[in-house]
């Protein structure tokens, strides 16, 4: 393993071409990383030696399709510490961390602790995120043992007022209700030369979250924590994710994890210059797919987060089902979007082809693709997005899906949902295309 870095001096020393002032780790990261190497060898864990290790008695390291939990749905700072053991350890006063991520902006934010309020940084060099999460690029890099040069702070770094001189917004930021074409969509942006994208980044699926909301103890809603320190933080951590660290890379676009549509209105109010776009699918379906394959909504469930989720208290959802409690959420997320202030576009499920690819990416971002870049995104659609070795090939499941739950289950949901679903499907914030959008009426009026 990479040695705690020596603090005994005011010498300043090079780390993966940034410059490090030497900070005494604190006594609590001192007898964290003293835990760690009692546990450890002398060098850097094997991919065989992670594969065995657990979070929260689960093996997570194991083919990632096969996870119970899936590796996404854990809380990221568990994840990348057990991947990266002396992050909590390896510790930088702000100073010193702001200094060198200045530098390097090869330096990436992959988690934040919210208990220890730690911020986690990594170099991940011009590696090319193309897996369908950002998780499992920064899991492929570190088993490969490819990440060397990794810190953390104090999460309070991100209080500092432009905290990047010469910062870069995302292109656009796309929300979605999850099982929806989202993944399709950015691995497709993943393809094309010239275009990034983060798909859902590791330290927004709870981290960022936990922390600005105490764990959602007394937060509730996303407007008790909008205020303009929690805006900075929020665009400084966006500007962070989104620094240059491959040449010729002209966009970036962020994919937000499919809960955080519930702070579109501060997203919005953070990056108001930067276009949004919501995908969205019939909910009987999204359902079906997430009661086969579980969700981090359905694991929060019995957790505070739960009350922001659903927008109903603890009392109200004592006695709802697992089918009940996800209508919920996703109704809540609906009329979220709805009532936003924004003018996001929207985009139905049965509506997001190849052929409408084009008109997409024109109409919610006012991107234009050339022939070459719009070539090389099509060729995602032959295969299963969520398969980055690219072996097996697209089948749509939606037929499938809307079968899978009884009559009563699907009454069910349209009890929460129909009203949110029907307002969104004919919404007039919906991408209309050349050809006609009838399809999606349909399929929206099947299910109510």
């Amino acid at each position: 393993m990479r040695p705690l870095i020596d603090c005994g001096d005011s010498s300043t020393r090079a780390c993966g071409g940034s410059s490090f002032a030497d900070n005494a780790p604190t006594p609590e990261a001192t007898a964290v990383y003293n835990m760690h190497m009692s546990k450890s060898s002398a060098s850097t864990p094997t991919r065989s030696e992670v594969s065995d290790k657990k979070i929260e008695g689960e093996r997570v390291f194991d083919d990632r399709n096969n996870l119970n939990p899936p590796l996404f749905a854990l809380p990221e700072h568990q994840v990348v510490e057990a991947l990266l053991p002396e992050l909590p350890a390896r510790q930088l006063a702000i100073s010193a961390a702001s200094a060198c991520i200045r530098t390097n902006p090869q330096l990436v934010p992959i988690a934040i602790n919210p208990d220890l309020e730690l911020i986690y940084f990594a170099d991940l060099g011009s590696y090319r995120y193309r897996e369908w999460q950002h998780i499992y690029s920064i899991q492929q890099l570190a088993l490969d043992d490819r990440i060397t040069d990794y810190f953390s702070t104090s999460v309070r770094l991100l209080d500092e007022p432009h905290l990047l001189q010469h910062a870069r917004a995302p292109r656009g930021f796309i929300l979605h209700v999850s099982r929806c074409g989202s993944t399709l969509l950015g691995k497709a942006l993943a393809r094309a030369e010239g275009i990034g994208i983060i798909n859902q980044p590791t330290i927004l699926q709870h981290g960022f979250w936990a922390w600005i909301s105490g764990n959602w103890m007394d937060h509730k809603r996303a407007t008790d924590f909008d205020n303009e320190l929690n805006r900075t933080r929020f665009r400084n951590l966006i500007e962070l994710l989104c620094q240059q660290r491959r040449t010729g890379e002209s966009h970036i676009f962020i994919k937000l994890i499919s809960w955080n549509a519930l702070y579109v209105d501060f997203i919005q109010a953070c990056f108001p210059d930067t276009p949004m776009m919501y995908m969205y699918r019939n909910p009987v379906e999204v359902i079906a797919s997430v009661l086969h394959e579980t969700t981090a909504i359905l694991m929060a469930r019995n957790k505070p987060q739960a009350e922001f989720l659903s927008g109903m208290s603890t009392a109200e959802m004592a006695t709802l089902t697992d089918l009940e409690y996800l209508s919920a959420c996703y109704a809540h997320c609906f009329d979220t979007v709805m009532h936003a202030r924004t003018d996001l576009k929207l985009v139905n499920y049965a509506n997001f082809k190849a052929d409408t690819m084009q008109q997409i990416l024109a109409d919610a971002f006012d991107l234009e693709v050339s022939a070459g870049q719009l070539q090389q995104m099509l060729e995602q659609f032959q295969i299963y997005s969520k398969d980055d070795q690219n072996t097996t090939s697209f089948k749509d499941d939606s037929h499938r899906k809307r079968n899978a739950l009884t009559a009563q289950q699907i009454a069910s949901v349209d009890h929460y949902c129909q009203s949110s679903w029907l307002q969104m499907l004919n919404s007039a914030q919906n991408i209309r295309y050349q050809q006609d959008h009838a399809c999606g009426l349909e399929q929206g009026q099947q299910h109510g």
